[in-house]
């Protein structure tokens, strides 16, 4: 069996970079933690459209203006505050998380 070396420190160093994003970019973190306590499993349907989003943006809030990813999570912050259902708030979290979509 060949294994191709530089294909493994590609792949390796791809997924590194996935890593350090996500322990740098604060709205990713901030994310990660709402998901992990407040909207965890169906806990988001204790919370009004209008609660959960005031959920969202304050602890979006604290990403501050010299961040580098401050613009995404501006962008984030609109989508959230435009979302017409917990799910389509949801959701932008989501694609923000994987996708890096903050736009």
């Amino acid at each position: 069996m060949i294994v191709d070396v530089a294909s493994l420190k590609k792949e390796q160093l791809s997924e590194e970079r996935v890593w350090d994003e996500l322990r740098t970019d604060l709205g990713k973190i901030i994310i990660q933690d709402l998901f992990s306590n407040e909207l965890s499993n169906e806990n988001y349907r204790k919370y009004s459209l209008e609660e959960l989003k005031e959920i969202i943006l304050t602890d979006l809030g604290k990403v501050r203006s010299t961040n580098i990813h401050f613009i995404k999570v501006q962008n984030l912050k609109h989508k959230i505050t435009k979302a017409k259902s917990a799910e389509d708030a949801l959701m932008s979290m989501n694609d923000y998380l994987f996708l890096g979509d903050g736009s």
